[in-house]
């Protein structure tokens, strides 16, 4: 018997050493609750997971009494002799039986016992199920089982906002939220070439659930982008977000300058766009080791930031999680891509459950974790029926008594800037208000109305047209509504008696919403229209009508943008292009325009035809070049004469002469000649003598023309008079 056991044993040793079970780590939470007229909704504390076990049933007395039943007493099941009307929190059962909800998600009934597996996540409420105003006597115990598997723990926040804001003198929820354009949980599919459906372009779904909101640009954006309303402009240091090993990308056009640092946590931050100075590297192939808050470049304008695609200088920010844990990043773009702000929303992420083809491989979206080391700031505070004055920030809430009909719970929290137009926008952030009964039930119209006042003493108001500043609300992110304001511009506030709830922005309509302009000069010698000779200095100046510009951009034969300083010149020949464009502080970008010139090069210097005025008698130089060509005459001594011819290329020609005339002959000798920087030439003894009739008694007043070196006549025109007839002697 013995030997058998032993057997066994050592058979099971072996079975479960290579069979190992799998082990699930279920958790049990139990807890005792009670409900009662005077506490008719509970927050029970217990956040549930979909497929989770729950349990809910009578633990003790549980007896209510209240005016209008139909029998003695009512327990979990309710009363089973009236039907709840709409008034009710869950219409068309029992009236005063045991209710529940999970998160946002509709009431259930519970009744005497639930005991079930869940298809829903969220927070469990309990309620009796009753109609406002409510009283009665007694109370209901009751005991909760849930048996739960929790799921993997989410990823530590380890992320910094990669630029000092704080030195700008902003917070982190007024820098963070001031977003250029937001990560799209739909299809954030931009760095991988895929397109999204056609319903969906043209908007973009936010981390907060605001589902194709078409006021956010950039849709299928894989990345937050911030600029000068978050305080970080041109040539701001950008900041490593967290430690890791940096390296430079540079095989993406559209990314321009780009770094992209692995935290060793399976995570990959990268900052697109930067200036190419100041980049804590530039090797592709080994990278470097980087501190939190280590500067790693400047916010720039390289890559795809021209108008109409992403217009002007910012920080592209982009995070990537390495799904499959083999170090290589790239091959989790597009699937990979992450939102550092998380999935805010009470509604199923979109992105988190798109299954998709890419390279020939099957693709699900990421889960998206709220991955920032600084919270957004909330309040969370009881709203009781007697009212309440609440400050939080710059808002401030002042509920009357009476507002609300029973015990609830404000919840406040700050919102990104919001554009409702092109010229209407935020005054700074905005707020998302929301007051919920201890069931969960969101309570959006109120009994009385209350105040709400913005404090704008910290805000740029002076971008603003002071008559404009409005306090809007939406129920939903997307749709807008002006309030009725009081503004006071002595303690720079505006107020609104509201009755209704839930996000809010002090808007006003923008004083600058026109683009500057700019012009491109030409200083140099022009020779034909879009011809040049060199050098040519080209400068371009701009001008904004209602602020003040605040960079230029150009870009000289598709070599990259550059920021516009200072005049520059351009002297090697050939054909370019330049294309500009400007942007104001506002942010306003002119569309780009283009110009196309051409710049000549010509290195031969003028030949000049030398003649005789026949009624004069005075020697004519005439310029022989393909292009215009001035003179000018410097007086020498002893009746001598420097002549110098330059065409527009600054080719040059100079000789020194004599001229005389003597007896109707007039003579011309060369002394010396000179072509640009060449040696001066001295050429042997010549003249050019013209011999002259009496100009009256002749048809042609030149008799003869003799070409003389040193003494030697080498050319001798005579001419017959009163016939065209003329004889070489050579």
């Amino acid at each position: 018997m013995k030997q058998v056991s032993y057997q066994v044993l050592f058979f099971l040793f072996f079975f479960f050493l290579f069979f190992p079970p799998q082990i699930l780590a279920v958790e049990t939470t139990v807890k005792d609750m009670s409900l009662s007229p005077s506490a008719p909704y509970i927050d029970t504390g217990i956040d549930l997971f979909i497929g989770s076990y729950l349990d809910i049933k009578q633990w003790g007395s549980a007896a209510l009494y209240i005016p209008g039943m139909t029998q003695s007493w009512v327990g979990l099941a309710g009363d089973g002799g009236c039907t709840a009307d709409i008034n009710y929190t869950l219409p068309g059962v029992n009236c005063w039986s045991l209710v529940a909800r999970i998160g946002a998600n509709p009431p259930f009934l519970v009744g005497s016992r639930i005991a079930t597996y869940l298809l829903q996540s969220g927070r469990l409420y309990l309620g009796i199920n009753h109609k406002l105003p409510f009283s009665g006597t007694g109370y209901w115990n009751m005991r909760i089982i849930v048996n739960w598997t929790p799921p993997p723990p989410p990823p530590t926040p380890f992320l910094k906002l990669p630029w000092d804001y704080l030195g700008q003198g902003l917070s982190f929820s007024d820098a963070a939220l001031k977003i250029n354009s937001y990560f799209d949980h739909e299809y954030p599919l931009l760095s991988s070439g895929l397109l999204e459906p056609v319903e969906s372009q043209e908007t973009v779904t936010n981390y907060r659930g605001e589902f194709r909101n078409p006021k956010y640009p950039y849709s299928s954006h894989d990345g937050y982008d911030w600029g000068r309303l978050a305080g970080a402009p041109l040539d701001t240091p950008v900041l490593a977000a967290a430690a890791g090993c940096a390296i430079y990308k540079s095989d993406c056009t559209a990314c321009g300058n780009a770094i992209l640092i692995n935290h060793g946590n399976y995570y990959q931050t990268r900052y697109y766009h930067l200036q190419p100075t100041d980049l804590i590297t530039t090797s592709t192939i080994q990278c470097v080791d980087v501190t939190q808050g280590q500067m790693i470049g400047k916010v720039g304008f390289s890559g795809n930031v021209v108008p109409g695609g992403e217009a002007g200088a910012h920080l592209h920010f982009m995070l990537v999680e390495d799904k499959d844990r083999d170090g290589d990043f790239n091959d989790n773009i597009p699937d990979g891509l992450t939102d550092p702000f998380g999935w805010q929303s009470l509604a199923v992420d979109p992105w988190s459950t798109y299954s998709f083809t890419y390279a020939g491989e099957s693709k699900l979206g990421n889960d998206s974790h709220y991955l920032w080391t600084d919270a957004i700031p909330n309040l969370s505070q009881d709203l009781p029926t007697n009212g309440g004055f609440y400050t939080f920030q710059k808002l401030k809430l002042n509920f009357p008594e009476g507002s609300v009909a029973e015990k609830t719970k404000l919840l406040i929290t700050s919102a990104p800037i919001v554009v409702i137009s092109d010229v209407l926008q935020s005054v700074g952030t905005g707020f998302i208000v929301t007051v919920q009964n201890l069931f969960g039930t969101f309570i959006n119209q109120f009994n009385q109305d209350f105040t709400l006042t913005f404090d704008f003493t910290d805000e740029e108001i002076a971008r603003f047209k002071p008559e404009t500043l409005t306090i809007y609300s939406s129920s939903d992110g997307t749709n807008w509504q002006p309030e009725i304001t009081t503004v006071d511009f002595t303690t720079k506030t505006a107020s609104a008696e509201l009755d209704h709830l839930t996000q809010f922005a002090l808007v006003g309509e923008l004083k600058d919403t026109t683009a500057p302009q700019t012009q491109i000069l030409f200083n140099g010698t022009n020779i034909n229209p879009g011809q040049f000779a060199p050098p040519v200095e080209i400068s371009l100046p701009s001008s904004d009508i209602e602020g003040s510009v605040s960079y230029t951009l150009y870009n000289l034969n598709d070599s990259g943008w550059q920021q516009y300083l200072t005049p520059f010149q351009l002297a090697d020949p050939g054909e370019y292009t330049i294309q500009y464009y400007s942007v104001d502080i506002e942010e306003n970008t002119e569309t780009s325009k283009s110009v196309s010139f051409t710049i000549i090069s010509d290195t031969t210097p003028p030949e000049v035809d030398i003649s005789f005025d026949s009624q004069t008698l005075t020697p004519v130089f005439t310029a022989i070049d393909e292009n215009p060509v001035t003179e000018t005459v410097e007086a020498l001594p002893k009746n001598r004469e420097r002549h110098t011819f330059t065409d527009t290329f600054a080719n040059q020609l100079v000789f020194t002469g004599i001229y005389t005339l003597e007896d109707q002959i007039a003579q011309f000798r060369i002394e010396s000649l000179q072509y640009n920087t060449d040696p001066i030439i001295i050429p042997e003894a010549n003249i050019l003598e013209v011999r002259y009739l009496n100009p009256a008694s002749s048809v042609t007043n030149v008799f003869g023309q003799e070409w003389i070196i040193k003494d030697e006549l080498q050319l001798k025109l005579v001419y017959t008079p009163l016939t065209p007839v003329c004889n070489f002697v050579i």
